[in-house]
């Protein structure tokens, strides 16, 4: 009896890994697999991943940046940043001087 519920025990983790991998939490699905094998499988196939996530958020702050510098070159305002420290103490410089 304990040796059956060992065996089922790994195979529900084993599957809930390979839940778990498609959805970018292998542990997680791993260890609700073993624990509470299929609705750890359904936990994990309806959980949120985090692959997917970051991609949108990656893309929001992309647009939101774009956004900005459309916003600044509609006004007339400067969206180059300088390259590298001496380009913008140069950048500074004009700008203090044009003060």
């Amino acid at each position: 009896m304990n040796s059956e519920w060992i065996i089922f025990s790994g195979i529900g983790g084993i599957i809930g890994f390979v839940i778990g991998n498609v959805k970018g939490r292998p542990l997680a699905g791993f260890f609700l697999g073993l624990l509470i094998g299929p609705i750890g499988w359904i936990v994990t196939a309806c959980g949120p991943n985090p692959k997917k996530e970051a991609a949108a958020r990656e893309a929001e702050a992309l647009a939101e940046r774009r956004h900005r510098e459309l916003l600044a070159a509609t006004r007339g305002e400067n969206t180059q940043r300088p390259r590298s420290r001496a380009e913008a103490d140069a950048a500074w410089r004009r700008a203090q001087a044009g003060e």
